[in-house]
């Protein structure tokens, strides 16, 4: 298992960032392809997500014990933070988990997860590990294309089901507005 850090080749200004000795695997915005050509299993973290070593430890422990399946690390993400690249600006409805599930399984209706939902069907990149096998796939079934962690995790979500949710660790989006009163 590779511990790996995406790095945007061009990173947005005012964002804050994890300067750190993990290894960096350079990416356009949200695009995570190149995670697919690594060859290993992958336990990734963005940019901005900064960990504890006991919480990727724990983290890694977890997904060897399911070395086949995706495993998502939650953090929050809040209104008004800054999402660099990001072409369509969102604007949430409070802080939320940034995993969804579909109501029912309904693929037209869904939510954000919450503390204790076991599987999300839609998650982010933040903090997750990808079997090799599946990055291997991913790659043999749409060579060349775009791999952001919402069209790979709607792939996921038909072809193995639901990711599981790691909730005993506490990865932190570093993006996020300063707060008006302390």
């Amino acid at each position: 298992m590779l511990l790996i850090r995406s790095w945007p080749a061009d990173p947005p200004p005012r964002h804050a960032c994890c300067e750190d000795q993990i290894r960096r695997v350079l990416t356009a915005p949200f695009d995570y392809a190149p995670l697919c050509a690594l060859g290993d299993d992958v336990l990734h973290l963005d940019w901005d997500i900064a960990v504890s070593p006991e919480d990727l430890a724990t983290f890694a422990a977890s997904a060897r014990r399911q070395p086949g399946q995706v495993l998502v690390g939650p953090y929050r993400t809040y209104p008004g933070s800054l999402f660099g690249a990001d072409p369509v600006p969102r604007e949430l409805p409070g802080p939320v988990w940034t995993a969804k599930v579909y109501a029912d399984d309904r693929e037209w209706s869904m939510h954000y997860v919450q503390p204790g939902d076991p599987v999300a069907h839609l998650f982010g990149f933040g903090m997750v590990y990808l079997p090799a096998g599946l990055l291997a796939r991913w790659a043999e079934q749409f060579p060349g294309a775009k791999m952001g962690d919402m069209e790979f995790s709607g792939w996921h979500y038909r072809i193995a089901g639901p990711a599981r949710i790691c909730w005993a660790v506490h990865p932190v989006h570093l993006n996020y507005p300063p707060p008006v009163e302390l």
